[in-house]
């Protein structure tokens, strides 16, 4: 009895928002709800849900915020595809909360793009690896360009491998954390040699090759391969993020 006890805690009720919030998500979720459909008026939602008018705007101001519905004084409450939105406005800020640092977000950063690069070289479509090419080739056509200038077509070849692959999970959360992987790129891009971005250059066309072939195997050995370097580099000498730049960049 006394460990019985010990196990049962009080059940705190949950705040009358919360459960507005948790229900209009959970009907998004199961389709009940389609994206771009417009809900009830304030007054209808009032009543079905039975709470005042304070409670559902709090509740519908939390909705707004993480992206999930628009509020119109005209057109009224509607829910907002995903489709809309390049990433994921609460997950930002949950990042600057825990002052998340530029090892973690390598970590999240090599673990998506190591399995995407997999996945990409199998399901890249022609039109996918042409546009992956070009890029490539734009890098090619920078080696000697400022740092700030090649960083942004190599950012942009990362990000093609990821749009490749045809995950949209995987893509949003690489773009919430652009920010971020701009800052380690361009630091490490401003103390490299031209020789020393050569070699970075070089494990790009390794990359698309395989892509180019279907090499799944191959593609994650080179992309593997390529973060390491830039993980030693990055242990050597970490980025101190500014966050207060992080959501001005979204």
């Amino acid at each position: 009895m006394e460990t019985l006890n010990k196990a049962i805690h009080p059940i705190k009720p949950l705040k009358a928002y919360r459960v507005i919030v948790e229900k209009i998500v959970s009907l998004v979720a199961s389709g009940e709800l389609k994206y771009g459909e417009y809900l009830y008026t304030e007054k209808d939602l009032m009543e079905k849900l039975g709470v005042s008018r304070p409670t559902l705007r709090e509740a519908l101001r939390v909705l707004e915020f993480l992206g999930i519905i628009s509020v119109s004084p005209r057109k009224g409450i509607s829910v907002n595809s995903p489709d809309d939105s390049s990433y994921y406005l609460s997950l930002s800020y949950i990042l600057m909360f825990d002052q998340t640092t530029n090892i973690e977000i390598f970590h999240m950063r090599r673990a998506i793009q190591i399995e995407m690069v997999s996945v990409a070289a199998t399901d890249a479509t022609p039109e996918d690896l042409k546009r992956l090419k070009s890029i490539l080739d734009e890098m090619e056509s920078k080696k000697e360009a400022d740092y700030i200038t090649f960083e942004k077509s190599d950012y942009d070849f990362h990000m093609q491998i990821v749009i490749c692959a045809h995950s949209m999970l995987s893509l949003k959360l690489m773009q919430t954390m652009s920010f971020m992987i701009h800052s380690q790129m361009q630091e490490r891009l401003s103390r490299m040699s031209l020789e020393e971005r050569q070699k970075s250059l070089q494990f790009h066309h390794d990359i698309y090759n395989a892509m180019e072939k279907h090499d799944a195997v191959a593609a994650k050995r080179h992309m593997e391969e390529h973060l390491s370097s830039v993980y030693l580099h990055l242990q050597e000498k970490p980025v101190q993020f500014k966050f207060s730049g992080l959501l001005d960049n979204q």
